[in-house]
């Protein structure tokens, strides 16, 4: 597995987190709220994510459904976009 993958470009979460590979995305899904993380963008953007961790394949899937599911969530900072 390769969690160190990086995205093209990083995102900016309003919280001041920077998301720049897989296991930053995996590890910011990890704390966000029970109500957060079981919404369906919350759970497709986890398996991709994993899923490109695990066949190496996929870092631009992985970055478009967190991109997606933060912007559904209006969690990203599009000031530092």
């Amino acid at each position: 597995m390769s969690w160190k993958r990086e995205f093209h470009k990083p995102l900016k979460v309003k919280d001041g987190r920077t998301l720049r590979t897989l296991i930053d995305a995996a590890e910011f899904m990890l704390t966000l709220p029970h109500y957060r993380n079981h919404r369906v963008e919350w759970q497709r953007a986890a398996e991709v994510v994993m899923a490109a961790a695990k066949t190496g394949r996929g870092i631009f899937d992985a970055y478009s459904a967190v991109r997606f599911a933060l912007i559904h969530d209006m969690m990203m900072d599009f000031g530092a976009d």
